[in-house]
Order: structure tokens, then C-alpha cells, then sequence
């Protein structure tokens, strides 16, 4: 679970993720633009960024963006990087993001991910 800068709670639900403003539940799914439904993580860039993993892909969702515009999501597969089974997420001091996997670790550099080797990228 998350807590945004609004003081809305985030967290995951069968299916998708679900944001509770204090008297809400709204319910985000595949059908709204997450890039699967058997969720794993959550977690919350410094920016309000969002970013869900779930089997086979990792979204990144703009809540400042309405739910019903496209650009909110952006869904990222084995295509875009990142190989598969996320398991921790992390935003360092820098504001760098960070990805553990069963695979090893990986950065994303704003466009796609790069699994980090003995010696960088950094």
C-alpha cells in the first residue's frame, strides 16, 4: 500500500489496484490501461508517479492524468527491457529508478529498462 501527497490510500485488489480517497474506492483495471491483472507491487515515484508490476509487464499510470485518457498508462513488456518477475521497486536520492527481479537488477532510464551488470549502467 501507498499514500499519496493528497492523503489518498493505494493499494492492490484482485485484478488491478484500487485508490480510497477517505469516503471512495475507485477501482483501476486492464480495462482502464494496467498492463495486467495478477498484480504484484505497487509503488509511488516522489513525482506522484505510480508504477503497478504485474505477470509480463509493468505500468506506469499518471494519477494526475484522467483515467479515461490513454496517456495516463504506459505499459512496459520483455519488449521494452525489463525481463520478468518484479520483485522490489525503488526511487533513489537522484530520482533514479531501481528494479529487482529474478532475473537480476535492472534502471529505467525514462524510456526503457537495462539490467545492470558488475560494471553499470549507473
Amino acid at each position: 500500500m501507498i499514500q499519496d501527497k493528497t492523503g489518498n490510500i493505494w493499494f492492490i485488489i484482485k485484478g488491478g489496484i484500487s485508490r480510497y480517497d477517505g469516503k471512495t474506492f475507485t477501482d483501476i483495471t486492464r480495462k482502464d490501461g494496467l498492463g495486467g491483472s495478477e498484480i504484484w507491487g505497487i509503488y509511488m515515484e516522489k513525482s506522484g508517479i505510480i508504477w503497478i508490476t504485474a505477470r509480463g509487464s509493468t505500468t506506469r499510470y499518471d494519477p494526475s492524468i484522467p483515467i479515461s485518457n490513454s496517456k495516463a498508462f504506459t505499459v512496459f513488456t520483455v519488449e521494452d527491457g525489463l525481463n520478468c518477475c518484479v520483485q522490489s521497486m525503488y526511487q533513489d536520492r537522484s530520482g533514479n529508478m531501481w528494479w529487482g527481479t529474478g532475473q537480476g537488477l535492472y534502471r529505467f532510464d525514462g524510456n526503457r529498462f537495462y539490467q545492470v551488470k558488475q560494471d553499470g549502467p549507473w
